[in-house]
């Protein structure tokens, strides 16, 4: 993958590190919790480069191809997007 994970890492920057690849990212939300059970939460940002629409297009376009295409998991891609 391009990445050098080493023991010294904390396990937020191999997630940091691996999500990187796939241009995401861990956006830090807060401490939560009481004083002696405190979790930081993090949540995951999905890049805001319209990429379904592109990948819905290629779908369309490979659909017409290849003809129409029965599979629900596809079809409500191209729906959503």
């Amino acid at each position: 993958l391009g990445r050098t994970i080493t023991d010294k890492m904390s396990p937020l920057e191999i997630a940091q590190a691996l999500l990187g690849k796939l241009d995401r990212k861990l956006e830090y939300k807060g401490r939560f919790g009481s004083r002696d059970n405190r979790q930081r939460v993090y949540e995951a940002i999905a890049p805001n480069d319209q990429r379904e629409k592109v990948f819905a297009h290629w779908l369309q376009r490979d659909q017409a191809k290849l003809g129409a295409v029965s599979n629900p998991c596809i079809n409500r891609f191209i729906q959503e997007a």
